[in-house]
């Protein structure tokens, strides 16, 4: 099990780290200028922010590849109000009904298994498809029949759907958190 006190002082511990190194990296004032100019010319701007990334091991790995992702969420979404969103489900008109009725207006388009069966069975029907939508969400009682219908372009580009569960009283809340996270796809070996 992961000790969440060690985690804290080691973000802590390297966010330190980053802010010193800023300070004692900094050049003068002129240099900056001279290289956001040269930069500028080359690129619109140049982003000033730290990036840290994170990396994941673990001691044992699954044997299974498992089609549900582990839910991890963000203080800072990916994925903005302007992302167009896709939503796989069983029966599209009920749930187009039902994204009326609650108030959702952040989804839009809304795909049924059978449509997704019959308009998109060619690769290039899919890789449009894929690249049309910023994010994919879907039903989570479809997601196993998933992986075989939309094929390897989606998996290459990252861009599985997320599992949404549609029968909650609170399905806003449930798409909202859905976009707000990022997510682990447990695959067997280590890449």
């Amino acid at each position: 099990m992961l000790d969440s006190e060690l985690v804290e002082k080691a973000v802590e511990a390297l966010l330190k780290y980053v802010s010193s190194k800023t300070k004692t990296e900094q050049i003068d004032d002129e240099e900056i200028e001279r290289k956001k100019n040269l930069l500028q010319r080359q690129q619109s701007l140049i982003p000033n922010v730290a990036t840290v990334w994170l990396q994941v091991a673990t001691h044992r790995f699954s044997q299974l590849s498992k089609n549900m992702p582990v839910k991890l969420p963000l203080k800072h979404p990916l994925y903005g109000p302007d992302t167009e969103i896709c939503l796989i489900t069983k029966d599209s008109q009920e749930v187009k009904k039902l994204l009326v009725e609650k108030g959702i207006k952040r989804v839009n388009k809304v795909i049924g298994i059978s449509k997704l069966r019959t308009n998109y069975q060619q690769y290039e029907a899919r890789r449009n498809l894929c690249d049309s939508y910023g994010l994919f969400l879907t039903d989570e009682r479809v997601i196993p029949l998933l992986p075989k219908l939309l094929g390897k372009y989606f998996f290459k580009k990252k861009k599985q759907p997320i599992p949404v569960n549609l029968k909650s009283a609170k399905v806003k809340d449930e798409i909202d958190r859905a976009c707000n996270s990022t997510y682990l796809h447990i695959t067997p070996g280590n890449c």
